[in-house]
Parts: C-alpha cells; structure tokens; sequence
C-alpha cells in the first residue's frame, strides 16, 4: 500500500518536472510568503495576459477540447464501477499522456505553422506554459479524481478485510468457549444412561 503511493507521487513529481509546472507552483510559493494579496495578483496577472494572449477561435482549440472530452468519457467507461486495479491503470495511463506534453510541446515549437491557421503565431513556448495549461492541468485533474477514487476503494478494501478479520476471530473464539463448555458439562441424557448400564452390570 505505502509502495504504491510512493509510486504515484513519483509520478507526479517526474510530471510536474518534465512539463515546467513545477516553476510556476514555486512562483505561487514565493507569492503566498509575501502575502495572501501578492499571490492573488500573481495569479490573476498570469491568467489575463494568457487569455489576452491567445486566439481561441483557432481550430486547434476545437481539436484540443475534443480530445480531452474524449479522454473524459473513456476513463468514464473503463472505471465505472472497475476494481482498484483497473482504475490504477488508467491513472497510469493519464498520468502517461501528461507525461508526454514536454515533448508534445516540442513538436507543436517546431511546426506551429502547420498547427495554427493565423500566420505568425506560436504558443508553444520554451517554458511549457502553454500546453501545461491547455493539455496537462485537465488531465492532470483527471489523474487526480483518479487517484481520489483508488484511495476510497483501498480504504473500503482495507475496512472490509479488517471487519471479515475480526468476524473470524469472534467465530473461533466463541468455538473455542463453547467446546470447552461442552467437555465439561454432562447432559442428563449422558446421567440416564451411565445409570442404565450400571444397573445392567449388578444384574448380571
């Protein structure tokens, strides 16, 4: 149990490194110690100048929401009501594809043009922001739901072995006091018949 959980923040981690989100998380860090205010600003000044910045009338967007909504329903339809096992695979799996934006976001660096429509434009940047925000923070979310949903499931699991336990425990025990009780005590149907076979031997 603790090994897969260490599995999964390694996981995290080498995602958070490989996308540049971590510098971002740092920045917040540093904004939180100057002040509640500060990293507030921060954040709202970063998500203005992104939204100012991007055309979302490119195609490419179209395509993008398509796939994570096709990402959304296949997770829906292979972990509805699926073991823990099979839910941790396909947390792997996501957590796989938010693996692969360091690289996606090289790709898209060197053929923006073919990607966007608008001459000129490249939002692939040498940071990762870009795709960190549009591709790995919402299947980074669903990695996270994911994760919740293994958690609940080990502790029900967890719950659920250590109540068949101690229903076992409670059988033995009282099999354990009953058969003790039954070597000790003698039924009035063991008096009659030690009395009937002493009678037989003094007749005889």
């Amino acid at each position: 149990m603790e090994g897969l959980w260490t599995t999964l923040v390694d996981a995290h981690l080498e995602v958070l490194n490989a996308t540049g989100w971590g510098a971002l998380l740092d920045g917040l860090a540093v904004s939180w110690s100057e002040g509640g205010s500060g990293m507030l600003y921060f954040i709202y000044q970063q998500v203005s100048d992104f939204v100012a910045a991007v055309n979302w009338s490119e195609p490419f967007f179209t395509y993008l929401a398509l796939f994570h909504l096709a990402v959304i329903v296949l997770v829906l339809a292979l972990t509805w009501h699926a073991s823990v096992e099979r839910i941790f695979v396909v947390d792997a799996l996501v957590l796989l594809l938010g693996w692969c934006s360091s690289h996606i976001n090289e790709f898209g660096r060197s053929h923006a043009s073919a990607i966007f429509v608008e001459k000129g434009v490249n939002y692939f940047d040498r940071g990762g922001l870009f795709i960190t925000v549009v591709y790995w923070c919402p299947l980074f979310i669903v990695a996270l739901l994911l994760q919740g949903r293994l958690f609940v499931q080990m502790l029900r699991w967890m719950i659920v072995t250590k109540r068949k336990q101690l229903q076992k425990e409670m059988k033995e025990r009282a099999a354990a006091v009953g058969g003790g009780k039954g070597a000790g005590v003698e039924t009035p149907s063991t008096d009659t018949a030690k009395k009937t076979s002493a009678e037989t031997k003094k007749k005889n």
